[in-house]
């Protein structure tokens, strides 16, 4: 049985009543992310996301996308994913199944969005953040598209890829430069680099603040 996003994982949790909601799922709906506690690493590097994954594959098929963190493993699969299999998935790797969950979270408006948003990049889930970012695109166009490439740049260093997450990161600059919006990019590198090496970052944030906040366009 899926758990909802309400019980997800405390980080998750915590990220979604900061975010004053954006608990509605739905969206997606073949895609399932598992969160595993214990089974992260740091640096990320792209041979320690490759053998993470090599492990999850022996329990779980088909095709799926691997990120790690200091604090966790977030495994997105793009289909459904039955809760003993998940379990099992996680006590391969040595931590503990927090959270199983099916699709991604989907706001309700461009305000609850932005504060969404904000919740998801603190936590460092950067992937949810991206989707949240995708939804922004397709309601305001160029800033929440740089939004969601940011968000992207961000999500790649988690998968051990910090090359295409600079070049992604590039990307975002130029279009919120296109929306109007400043992101720093020096603080950028930085803040990449340090998420690679550490495996957290924090004040991340700092670069989406002017993007979210036009894509919101001043909605509540």
């Amino acid at each position: 049985m899926l758990i909802t996003l309400r019980l997800f994982n405390a980080c998750i949790v915590n990220a979604v009543q900061r975010a004053r909601g954006c608990s509605t799922l739905g969206h997606e709906e073949n895609v399932t992310v598992l969160l595993v506690a214990g089974a992260g690493a740091a640096p990320v590097t792209r041979e320690r996301v490759r053998r993470t994954a090599h492990v999850l594959k022996t329990i779980i098929t088909g095709p799926m996308v691997v990120r790690l963190s200091a604090r966790w493993l977030h495994a997105t699969v793009f289909h459904p994913v039955e809760w003993r299999e998940a379990r099992a998935a996680a006590e391969a790797l040595g931590g503990r199944l927090a959270g199983l969950r099916r699709g991604t979270p989907e706001p309700r408006g461009l305000g609850e969005a932005a504060r969404c948003l904000r919740g998801l990049v603190e936590a460092n889930l950067f992937w949810e953040a991206h989707t949240v970012g995708e939804y922004m695109w397709r309601r305001r166009g160029v800033a929440g598209r740089a939004a969601a490439v940011l968000a992207g740049a961000f999500a790649k260093v988690q998968e051990g890829e910090l090359a295409a997450a600079k070049a992604m990161l590039a990307k975002a600059v130029a279009m919120a430069r296109e929306a109007g919006v400043r992101v720093d990019a020096e603080l950028g590198t930085a803040l990449l680099e340090e998420l690679a090496l550490r495996g957290w970052v924090r004040g991340a944030w700092r670069l989406f603040q002017g993007l979210a906040r036009a894509a919101a366009g001043g909605e509540e």
